[in-house]
């Protein structure tokens, strides 16, 4: 029913964090997209964040996690 499907995480710094004192949101992400939704329902995570990478708990940041990566300007030239 679901396949196929996209997982949107909006401003996501703040369950996966690397300053959080608990790391049960980072891991339940990684074991859903290790396995569960990425083979068994083919669904894509999409996750937005506001804050420097650095900031994001480095097994996110690991080879295969993450496709790919846009950054935008902090400060974006919008014409009028």
């Amino acid at each position: 029913k679901n396949r196929n499907s996209l997982l949107i995480i909006e401003d996501a710094e703040g369950s996966l964090s690397r300053l959080r004192t608990s790391n049960q949101s980072v891991a339940n992400l990684l074991n859903l997209s290790d396995g569960l939704l990425s083979d068994g329902i083919q669904v894509q995570i999409l996750a937005t964040f506001n804050s420097p990478l650095i900031s994001l708990d480095a097994a996110l940041l690991r080879p295969g996690r993450l496709v790919a990566q846009y950054c935008f300007p902090s400060t974006l030239n919008i014409e009028n």
